[in-house]
């Protein structure tokens, strides 16, 4: 496996975590260390809670709708399966 690309939708997500970029970030941080990627530096958009971690082997972005209770994910890495990013995701989905 040359890497692996994951998209995810949860619903039902707590309407304050989705507005916090602070929290976003620490979770998404904690899950990339997590996953065994390696964290370079996060960067937020100006709209809502939309964000993007860049990684050594790739990315982790995530966007918000509080309205909703909803995030989206996009989780890639290119690592040659080093990084695990189903653990990623149990984190966030755990937070």
């Amino acid at each position: 496996m040359l890497g692996q690309h994951i998209i995810v939708d949860f619903y039902g997500v707590n309407r304050d975590l989705l507005d916090d970029n602070e929290a976003l970030a620490a979770i998404m941080q904690e899950a990339v260390a997590a996953s065994g990627a390696h964290y370079l530096g996060h960067k937020f958009e100006p709209q809502s809670c939309s964000g993007v971690i860049l990684i050594a082997d790739s990315h982790l972005a995530w966007h918000t709708w509080p309205e909703h209770g909803f995030i989206s994910l996009d989780y890639y890495t290119y690592s040659g399966g080093n990084v695990d990013g189903v653990r990623a995701l149990d984190v966030i989905q755990e937070r």
